[in-house]
């Protein structure tokens, strides 16, 4: 079945978003489908997840590499392991035309994995948005991705989340503050303390390139925090 889809997204004239949410791949079905992302030529999107193994990752990062068209990966529930995380890492890198990237919902990214991927956002040559909604960011894999966003050329926007502290604020803070084209950025389900408010309040009042803002279900802001982001 996968091999009878696989043939007809590959050579679809006009087809230019596909979407496995949820979907739990097999490594050799996941290998099928990467070959008909690798030719399909005119496809632009693609969604993917969930249980990408790293054996399952090879050939779909050499699909997002290659890929002529591709602009917005989104790879859901996954559970990546450094080798993972390497092999989605040198595809960003080296893609040409990727733009945009969710990892929604991925349940662990170690340290060394979240470097590898840092060091590809801020090389991507055309990325413009990446998602991290609903992941648990610990403070030191969190400074090691503002890293990233503050010296990462195209970056547009950013979405982050959750359980951000007030340490984890401190180096985020600085790359809203000084990224050179960061419009958006939005923060999900964060306890934000009256330190991480002044923090970011703090980084979106002297942003020059900054839009828009999204704090959708903080679960607390204090009458003195709210005083600090609305001055």
């Amino acid at each position: 079945g996968m091999k009878l889809l696989s043939e007809a997204i590959q050579h679809a004239p006009a087809l230019r978003s596909i979407s496995f949410a949820y979907f739990d791949f097999t490594d050799d079905s996941l290998k099928i489908l990467s070959e008909a992302i690798r030719h399909a030529p005119e496809l632009q999107s693609i969604s993917i997840g969930s249980n990408i193994t790293g054996n399952g990752m090879k050939p779909l990062s050499e699909a997002i590499r290659f890929a002529p068209a591709l602009q917005s990966i989104s790879l859901i529930c996954s559970d990546l392991t450094d080798n993972g995380m390497e092999l989605l890492s040198e595809a960003i890198r080296f893609s040409a035309v990727l733009q945009n990237i969710s990892l929604d919902f991925l349940r662990l990214i170690t340290v060394d994995g979240m470097k590898l991927l840092s060091e590809a956002i801020q090389h991507a040559p055309a990325l413009r948005s990446i998602s991290f909604a609903y992941f648990d960011f610990t403070d030191d894999s969190l400074k090691i991705l503002s890293e990233a966003i503050r010296h990462a050329p195209e970056l547009q926007s950013i979405s982050i989340g959750s359980n951000i502290t007030g340490n984890g604020m401190k180096p985020l803070s600085e790359a809203i503050r000084f990224a050179p084209a960061l419009q958006s950025i939005s923060l999900i389900c964060s306890d934000l303390t009256d330190n991480g408010m002044e923090l970011l309040s703090e980084a979106i009042r002297f942003s020059a390139v900054l839009q828009n803002i999204s704090l959708d279900f903080l679960r607390l802001i204090t009458v003195d925090g709210m005083k600090l982001l609305s001055e």
